[in-house]
């Protein structure tokens, strides 16, 4: 596979070109749809009650953008 530069074709060409691909990509985007839709009805599992715990502020500097981070903590179960 080269990596150079596309070849210079009229513009009827461009256009089919340009159609062909457009099928393309409306079938991967269909399939992207279809794969998002089967993973929203995967199945449940219930999670045990939990609290979250923190506040503390966390700077991110990439973002640059405080944010804050929390950890869970397991409710103990009542006897």
């Amino acid at each position: 596979m080269t990596y150079g530069m596309p070849s210079v074709v009229d513009g009827q060409t461009w256009r089919e070109a340009l159609a062909e691909l457009r099928v393309r990509e409306k079938a991967a985007t269909r399939e992207l749809d279809a794969i998002a839709a089967q993973r929203r009805r995967l199945p449940m599992v219930e999670l045990p009650d939990y609290t979250l715990v923190g506040g503390e502020f966390l700077r991110c500097r990439r973002r640059r953008r405080a944010r804050r981070r929390f950890r869970t903590q397991r409710v103990p179960e009542e006897q």
